[in-house]
C-alpha cells in the first residue's frame, strides 16, 4: 500500500501523539510544574475529597461532624487574603517550603487515630480527623 492509500491513524492515536509532541515542546521547568500540579491534585483529592467523607462515615462520624469537616476548606481559604505580608517577609520559596512541611506534619496527625480510638473510642478518632484536616486546611491557606 502506498502512503496515500493507508487508513488514517485512529483518533486516539492522533490525540496521544499531539499530547506527547506538546509535552516535548514544553521547557523542563514547565513539565516539572505540570507533574507537581498533577500529584498535588491527586493527593488533594485523597485528603479532602470524597474519600475523606467515606472514611469519616466509616468511622461512624455523625453527619453534622462531617459537615464541619467539609467546611474547613472553604472557610480556611479566607485566611489566604492575609498572607501578603508573610510572602514579603519570608519570601515565596521559604514560605512554600515551610508551608509544605507544616502541611504534611498537620496531615500526619491522622496516624494517631488508632491510639486516640483505643483511648477515647470513636469520638477520639473523629476529633483527630477533624484536627488533622483543620490543621492541613489552615496551613494550606497560609
Amino acid at each position: 500500500m502506498s502512503a496515500s492509500t493507508q487508513p488514517p491513524p485512529a483518533r486516539g492515536d492522533q490525540g496521544h501523539r499531539a499530547l506527547l509532541a506538546g509535552w516535548r515542546r514544553l521547557p523542563a521547568a514547565s513539565r516539572r510544574f505540570l507533574v507537581f500540579s498533577s500529584v498535588n491534585l491527586i493527593s488533594w483529592q485523597c485528603i479532602a475529597g470524597q474519600a475523606m467523607v467515606l472514611f469519616a462515615r466509616h468511622l461512624g462520624m455523625p453527619a453534622s461532624w462531617v459537615g464541619w469537616l467539609l467546611s474547613f476548606l472553604p472557610l480556611s481559604m479566607l485566611l489566604a487574603t492575609g498572607t501578603v505580608r508573610l510572602v514579603e517577609r519570608l519570601g515565596p520559596r521559604q514560605l512554600l517550603a515551610g508551608g509544605w512541611l507544616a502541611r504534611n506534619l498537620a496531615a500526619s496527625l491522622v496516624f494517631t487515630m488508632p491510639w486516640a480510638q483505643a483511648w477515647w473510642g470513636p469520638p477520639g478518632a473523629w476529633a483527630v480527623l477533624l484536627a488533622a484536616t483543620l490543621g492541613f486546611c489552615v496551613v494550606r491557606a497560609l
